[in-house]
């Protein structure tokens, strides 16, 4: 083949020859003194490019590890790249031995981001799917304390749209039983900022009893449609005698 053209790019060369252009990584290019009108045999050629393949792979993996990856994550991308085992070893080794990786600080910084909306537990599950070895999660989260719950607790405490205190309790509870946190701490958390004169659940049962009434007085009658409406209205989580008042039209 016959170079046409070459260019020069961000990261290299593209080299041009018969209708086709190939990026060509620096170190490559010039190990070949690469150059316009000069005719490559098939075979140097295909040695040419596959000396370049881990060479690009290479560029792109340290780019990637612009910022703090796991090594699993590193893995993972070198992968995608359809980098060999022997190269995608030969990487992980180099790049751990000179400080790009270190799972050590990468779990640090992942604590120390996601400590501000997260618990020990959801912590732990986060590290874990990056692929960081338990004694290292261990050794980090021994001691961990979620000083963020009371403070996001306060703050959905006066933001939580329920129809009573116990759906906002349960509400609460999901949510930060998601986000990792300890059920105790949740509890007693909730247990002292959510305002239970916050709610009118008089008038949120009577609302909620017009759309009982709607929804079940064509199928039943009586004190089977009485039945049926308590049943929903204490699903809702409101108090029985106050769901009584109501029924009783009081």
């Amino acid at each position: 083949m016959e170079i046409k053209d070459i260019k020069k790019t961000k990261y290299g060369y593209n080299v041009y020859s018969e209708g086709l252009k190939t990026n060509i990584e620096e170190k490559v290019f010039y190990k070949y003194k690469l150059k316009k009108g000069m005719t490559i045999k098939d075979n140097l050629w295909q040695e040419i490019l596959k000396e370049n393949k881990p060479e690009f792979i290479k560029r792109k993996a340290l780019t990637y590890l612009t910022r703090q990856r796991s090594t699993k994550e590193f893995i993972t991308y070198l992968y995608k790249l359809e980098a060999s085992k022997s190269l995608t070893k030969q990487l992980t080794e180099e790049f751990t031995t000179k400080g790009y990786l270190d799972d050590y600080l990468y779990a640090q910084s992942v604590i120390k981001k996601e400590q501000k909306r997260y618990g020990k537990n959801k912590i732990k599950e986060i590290l874990i799917n990056k692929g960081i070895k338990n004694e290292i999660i261990t050794n980090l989260l021994n001691e961990h304390i979620d000083n963020n719950l009371e403070n996001q607790i306060i703050r959905d405490c006066k933001t939580i749209k329920a129809s009573n205190y116990n759906e906002a309790t349960n509400k609460l509870l999901r949510r930060f039983i998601r986000k990792g946190y300890k059920l105790n701490d949740i509890k007693r958390y909730i247990n002292k900022h959510l305002d239970k004169n916050k709610f009118n659940e008089s008038e949120e049962i009577k609302k909620h009893y017009q759309n009982a009434l709607k929804r079940y007085e064509k199928k039943y009658k009586d004190k089977e449609l009485n039945l049926k409406i308590k049943q929903n209205l204490y699903s809702k989580g409101f108090k029985k005698e106050l769901i009584d008042k109501v029924v009783r039209g009081e």
